[in-house]
């Protein structure tokens, strides 16, 4: 598991692009928005995918339609590049936890994966975005067994093992949930 962005050896020309895009005023053009955001994940040779757009206040895009829009383009493109894509809409016009700003975000994230405290709103977006990726990995055939499964691994603690090993497996130290 890894969480990473464009670098040197991955999707470097991503980097290009997106410099070309605030220079020629062509930040808000979907087919390169999509072009960047599939570089890196197409790169690494996923077989399924879930893409979380953002609708609302709180989006990129401006509007719910272009985000409609942006969510089909990534789904078309992926779809057609072999990775089996499905697209989810998240609002934005609503807070979806109990904390903003980086560092505070990463502690709810803990609580959330130790089971300390669990956002009913961060609940519901996890278990809906993470039972489709169970489908599309078909590690589950229903929502009902994905998110059973999911609701397994965060009571009996898997899920914050993971993450813990996660981190120490990109540089953080080891003891990272439990400290």
């Amino acid at each position: 598991m890894a969480i990473i962005g464009q670098t040197r050896s991955l999707a470097p020309a991503d980097k290009r692009f997106y410099a070309t895009r605030d220079i020629t005023a062509t930040v808000d053009s979907i087919p390169l928005i999509t072009a960047s955001i599939l570089a890196k994940k197409l790169a690494e040779g996923l077989g399924a995918l879930v893409m979380d757009v953002k609708v609302g206040s709180g989006a990129f895009m401006p509007t719910f339609e272009a985000s409609i829009d942006l969510a089909q383009a990534v789904v078309g493109v992926a779809n057609g590049a072999g990775c089996t894509t499905t697209a989810l809409l998240t609002d934005m016009n609503q807070v979806l936890a109990s904390s903003a700003g980086n560092a505070l975000e990463v502690r709810e994230a803990l609580r959330f994966l130790t089971g300390a405290a669990r956002n009913p709103l961060l609940l519901e977006v996890t278990l809906v975005l993470c039972s489709e990726m169970l489908i599309s990995g078909r590690l589950a055939v229903s929502e009902e067994e994905a998110r059973n499964k999911l609701m397994q691994v965060l009571d009996n603690g898997q899920a914050a093992e993971v993450f813990g090993r996660m981190v120490a497996a990109q540089g953080g130290p080891a003891d990272f949930v439990e400290r």
